[in-house]
């Protein structure tokens, strides 16, 4: 298993599935964009290989861009 490397998404529009978990977490940056984000707690729970840590990893990567596209949220 440590020959094969995660993959983990550049845009919004890669992510397949989860489709709750991209909605909650593009929310939270229209939010932060708009100056309406002053801090959150999220638990994410799911099946194992489901994406999870993709997805919070590509957010991450989105809320401390500092050239973030508003109209599409991609990095």
């Amino acid at each position: 298993m440590d020959d094969i490397k995660r993959w983990i998404p550049t845009r919004w529009e890669d992510v397949t599935g989860n489709a709750d978990l991209v909605e909650h977490f593009q929310d939270i940056l229209r939010a932060s964009l708009d100056g309406e984000f002053y801090g959150l707690n999220s638990l994410v729970t799911g099946l194992s290989r489901s994406g999870k840590t993709a997805i919070i990893k590509l957010f991450i990567r989105c809320l401390y861009c500092e050239m973030l596209d508003r109209s599409t949220l991609t990095p």
